[in-house]
């Protein structure tokens, strides 16, 4: 490997379902997930650079038709 040794993932968080709900990139780019408690299926994902407050915070909420609507920059 050539370059830094910086990992590519740092941490990743499950629920109690095994269902990812956090995932913090060797980047600094942290993405967390959220899941519908009715049905358990991934309704938001939001991630953002937790290493420098500048980065806006993008992500996506997912309604149950499947659509994904994009918030952010």
């Amino acid at each position: 490997m050539s370059g830094t040794d910086t990992p590519s993932v740092e941490h990743i968080a499950y629920n109690a379902k095994g269902q990812r709900i956090l995932a913090a990139l060797g980047n600094g780019v942290m993405t967390r997930y959220a899941y519908d408690p009715n049905i358990f299926r991934l309704s938001r994902l939001r991630s953002e650079r937790y290493a420098s407050s500048s980065t806006p915070e993008t992500g996506y909420t997912l309604p149950l038709d499947g659509s994904g609507k994009k918030y952010g920059a």
